[in-house]
C-alpha cells in the first residue's frame, strides 16, 4: 500500500538512530512491535470489507503511534547527547 512507503522508512530510520544512540532495547522493541502489528492489522483491514473498519483504523493508529514514539524518543536522545 502506498502509505507504507511513506511511514515505514521513516520509522526504521528512527529505530536506527535510537539504536546507534544506545536507546533502551524495550523502547526499540515497543516501536518495532507497534509498527509490525499496525501494518498487519492495516493489511487485514484492506483485505476485508471496503471502507473504514476497526482493523484498518487500529492499524493506522498503531503505525502513527510508532512514528510519534520514534520521533519523540529520537529528540530526547538528541537532547541527552548535547
Amino acid at each position: 500500500h502506498a502509505n507504507a512507503a511513506e511511514y515505514i522508512p521513516l520509522i526504521l530510520f528512527f529505530l536506527l538512530i535510537l539504536e546507534i544512540n544506545y536507546a533502551s532495547p524495550l523502547l526499540l522493541n515497543f516501536i518495532g512491535a507497534g509498527l509490525f502489528l499496525g501494518r498487519i492489522l492495516h493489511a487485514f483491514g484492506l483485505y476485508g470489507r471496503k471502507g473504514p473498519n476497526p482493523a484498518r483504523f487500529l492499524g493506522t493508529v498503531l503505525t502513527w503511534l510508532a512514528l510519534l514514539t520514534g520521533a519523540i524518543a529520537s529528540l530526547i536522545q538528541f537532547a541527552k547527547n548535547l
